[in-house]
Parts: C-alpha cells; structure tokens; sequence
C-alpha cells in the first residue's frame, strides 16, 4: 500500500476478543485476521468459502508470485504455504472516504461520482472498505492485492496494484438488497468495482479445490445466499476449517444490513 492515497490509512490486525468485535460491530464486516504460515501470524488472514471444505482451503496466489495480473486460487490451507499470506488493511468508509453523502466522487477518489452514486442509494455509505494485500512470510512489499481490472462476471481473481483503481477495494456484507447470507458466520466479498450494487459481482469459488476463483453476481436460493458465494475468515495460525471457526458479531449499521 502506498501512503498518502487515502484520507484514511489504517492497518488493523484483528483477534477475537474485545477489539475484533467492536470493530465487526462497527463495520458489519470480517472481524478477523490470521497467516497461512506462523510468519505471517497475526498480520495476515485466511479466508475460505462455506463450500468448498468448508473452509478447509484458503486463498492463495498462484506460485507464490507477486506479480500483477496472477492468478488468486483456492488451495489447501496449510501453515507451510507463504503464497497464503494476504493481510486485510481497512482504509475507511465509502463515505468520505471515496464518496460524499450525495453521492458524488471526492477529489482523488477511486470511484467515479456514477458509482458513488450507486454506492449510497444502495446503503452502501457507512461500510467499512478494505483491501486485501498479498504479503508472504509477512516480508510484503504488499503493492498487490486482491481484485479484478473489471470486474465482468466470470473474470478470474487476479493481483492487482494496491490503491490504484475501485477493482481491489474489497466489501465484506452480510445483506443486499436481494437477500441474506445463508451460513451464520459468513459474509459477501463485494468487488467495489461492480457497475450493479443492488446484485454485485462477488468473491465465488466453483465448489472445488485447488480452482481458480471468479467475481460473478451474487446468486440467491429463496432469499439466501449459496456456500460457493460465502466466505469466512479468522486468525491465524491455521487450525482447521475456516468456516467453523469464525465470529461475526451482528450489529446495526445500513440499511442494507
């Protein structure tokens, strides 16, 4: 990440007590954190899907590489796997961070005033944002991070360049317009460069693993959301399924929620 891009720049290593939860409280978001390698620690996160493994696999960049446009795969968790390490920095709210309470684009921001406009008649404004940064061995440079040049739905998850475009400005929900996560435990990634924030282009696994992941629509099943679409997270070292092992405290914030 470089400095200065934002108005707000905060790295937040989360745990699961008192800290962790006030802060999903705040933001409805992942109160997590955790490493692929005891390196990382408590400087990195894991993150796993509902389906598949349950969490038993986690994000990974492929061959380790640090390098824009590489593929973001899903691959067995492990302790011994530095291209697992990826750290969640919280840059701040939509609003003002990228936006106005009009919806309008504030100077320098990575969206334009079209998606800010969205973003807030969607109730979108008080989310927490964050990015997600590859750091391996917590030896950084952690310049690329997780996100899409588009995204188009089906587009493969790739490394993009930190704090450049809205493609790696990540948003963990648990409620859309559309409906709910169906897993209590778990939440939406929303890719902040989705051009629909009533049915955004979210972090999907194929239900498989190793796979390489896509950004597509959110999918509903009776107003619910499918295991394929759900991710958790939770600090680290790894130590079993992701998915059962995660916390989120539920809180007010928008509307959407």
């Amino acid at each position: 990440m470089r400095n200065g891009e934002f108005p707000v720049l905060r790295r937040f290593c989360y745990t699961l007590g008192a800290a962790a939860a006030a802060a999903a409280i705040a933001t409805g978001g992942l109160a997590v954190a955790g490493a692929a390698t005891n390196a990382c620690a408590q400087a990195c996160m894991d993150i796993g899907f509902v389906s598949p493994g349950f969490g038993r696999a986690i994000l990974a960049s492929r061959s380790g590489l640090d390098t824009t446009g590489n593929l973001v795969r899903l691959l067995p968790a492990s302790n011994g796997r530095p291209d697992e390490d990826f750290d969640a920095i919280a840059i701040g709210t939509f609003v003002p961070t990228y936006c106005t309470k009009g919806g309008q684009a504030v100077p320098g921001s990575l969206f334009t005033s079209r998606q800010c406009h969205l973003l807030v008649g969607e109730g979108f404004s008080k989310d927490q944002t964050y990015e997600l940064a590859f750091n391996p061995g917590n030896g950084g440079p952690q310049d690329e991070c997780v996100g899409a040049t588009g995204p188009k739905p089906g587009d493969k998850v790739r490394l993009e360049p930190c704090g450049v475009s809205a493609g790696t400005v990540l948003i963990p929900v648990r409620r859309l317009p559309g409906g709910q996560v169906s897993f209590p435990d778990a939440a939406w990634v929303v890719n902040g460069a989705s051009d629909n924030f009533r049915n955004p282009n979210v972090l999907t696994s194929n239900g498989t693993y190793p796979s390489n992941l896509t950004w597509a629509p959110v999918t509903y099943n009776g107003g619910r959301g499918i295991g394929t679409q759900e991710v958790c997270g939770i600090n680290g070292p790894y130590r079993g399924p992701v998915c059962a092992r995660t916390r989120i405290v539920k809180g007010t914030g928008p509307a959407h929620r």
